[in-house]
């Protein structure tokens, strides 16, 4: 184990895979030593260990690094060089000057992770200790843009990818090696902050690893026991955690989980899922819904089951499978409206289409805004879903949810009685559904609240990055035996 020097009297561990080989000195993010001799822990400083105010160290670095033959695309990051390459595209939001305080960089690359990072960014900056970055990948821009105008986020980079294959996750992840490893030496944070289990989020640990960056790795720890479902999710979010520093897990199941593998407790901490932090920030926002039948239903109070399912494992027969479920209980239930939000995927939204043709209460629509689809989601009766965000989004709307998946890392909703696993299967998914929806009660058995947080997940995951920083003292842990209450926004639904 290593810790990093002492600020303001706490220290924090570091672990020792993010040290040079044969070194005992703490972590830096340039990686070579200063004349003066000290750690340098954030900050960039001259050769005489005076912080460099003009915000060029690391830009110096770089170009050290790379030398005066770097691509065109590496020239693009430059603000004054935007959209030269179209493949990696600035804001125009350079790095703070100052350099005053440690830099945190959040990867984000699809919705799930913009949504769970956009409280962490909001309590990060407002916090004042350490200054957050973010660099969007480009794996799902065109359903991130919105998360981020929500929580107020102005990327310092975003990545534009080459046109791939639906299925091209090698191709998908080496382009993201690529242009991740120019972005952080650029950048030069101090920490990264990755989130889940995705391309993204491997990459981002993946790079940050090679560049002796610490990882931080949000909603650390679930675990399906399967690297086949979710696939490839369970093999990523295994990786990250052998690359990771520090592991906020978001449930005592998750920490169990990691302590499980061999992780250091120091460097484990339950924070609870920023997930429901997002929630509580979009629910109630006065957002119309897309389509006039959506509108309608919920403002009447008609009863509503919305459905999702994207799982790269249902693709194919198990989809189908979950269309003709869906399509049985539009004809068994007509008062019933069956709202299906589909998976960007073409041929995800052409098996529901195909399945639903002609019936009037089954309306079929692609992806939502997110404040769009929490207002939807509030006015369900039961939600129908393979996503493992909607498993931790429901409970705190009292929505009860059945699970289109074999298994789940999220089990502390089936635990608490929140969750039902129905898998894909035609007849179950059937039979679950028609009990919920004529068993008196059956959405006030959902648990009154969430066994995945209380809404100041942001808070503790901000305070835990300052104290790996050594910046303040390590936060108290999320107490799961506390369950919340609704939002009083959505209580009326």
């Amino acid at each position: 184990m290593w810790r990093v020097p002492r600020r303001g009297g706490h220290r924090a561990v570091l672990h020792r895979a993010h040290r040079p080989h044969g070194s005992d000195r703490p972590y830096r993010s340039d990686g070579d030593d200063g004349a003066d001799g000290h750690d340098r822990i954030g900050g960039d400083t001259g050769n005489n260990g005076t912080h460099r105010r003009d915000g060029t160290a690391g830009r110096d670095r770089a170009d050290r690094a790379h030398g005066p033959d770097r691509p065109d695309e590496w020239r693009a990051l430059r603000p004054r060089d935007v959209g030269q390459s179209g493949e990696i595209v600035s804001r125009a939001v350079p790095p703070r000057a100052g350099r005053g305080r440690p830099t945190a960089l959040l990867v984000i690359g699809t919705r799930p992770e913009a949504i769970k990072l956009g409280p962490l960014f909001r309590a990060l900056r407002d916090g004042l200790q350490v200054e957050p970055m973010v660099v969007t990948t480009g794996q799902h821009q065109a359903v991130v843009d919105d998360v981020l105008e929500l929580f107020g986020i102005v990327p310092q980079c975003s990545l534009r990818l080459p046109k791939r294959p639906a299925d091209g996750l090698a191709r998908l992840y080496a382009d993201l090696l690529g242009r991740l490893d120019q972005v952080m030496a650029l950048l030069d944070p101090d920490v990264v902050v990755v989130q889940g289990d995705t391309a993204s989020v491997l990459a981002g640990a993946h790079t940050a690893f090679l560049q002796r960056r610490p990882v931080v790795h949000v909603e650390a720890g679930l675990r399906s026991w399967s690297l086949s479902a979710p696939f490839p999710e369970e093999a990523n979010r295994r990786l990250v955690s052998t690359l990771a520093a520090l592991h906020l897990a978001p449930t005592p199941t998750a920490e169990a989980n990691l302590l499980l593998e061999g992780h250091s407790p120091d460097s484990v901490l339950v924070t609870g899922n920023t997930a429901v932090d997002a929630l509580f920030f979009a629910v109630g926002a006065p957002v119309p819904l897309p389509d006039a039948r959506l509108e309608s239903a919920c403002a009447a109070g008609r009863r509503l089951v919305v459905v999702t399912a994207h799982r790269r494992e249902s693709w194919g027969d198990g989809m189908r499978r979950i269309a003709s479920a869906v399509a049985a209980l539009a004809d068994a239930h007509p008062e019933v409206l069956f709202a299906t939000v589909t998976h960007m995927n073409p041929s995800v939204r052409k098996v529901f289409e195909t399945s639903f043709a002609a019936r009037s209460n089954v309306f079929v629509t692609g992806p939502l805004r997110y404040v769009q689809f929490v207002r939807l989601l509030a006015c369900a009766e039961v939600v129908l879903t393979d996503s493992g965000g909607i498993q931790e989004e429901a409970p705190v709307l009292s929505v009860p949810v059945l699970v289109l998946r074999d298994r789940t890392e999220r089990t502390e909703g089936v635990e608490a009685g929140a969750a039902v696993l129905v898998g894909t299967d035609a007849g179950a998914i059937i039979t679950a559904t028609h009990r919920a929806l004529t068993e008196p009660g059956a959405r006030s058995k959902a648990v009154p609240g969430s066994p995945y947080g209380d809404g100041k997940a942001a808070g503790r995951s901000a305070a835990a990055i300052g104290w790996f920083l050594g910046l303040c003292p390590r936060p108290d842990p999320f107490d799961a035996g506390r369950p919340i209450s609704p939002p009083s926004s959505v209580a009326t639904h």
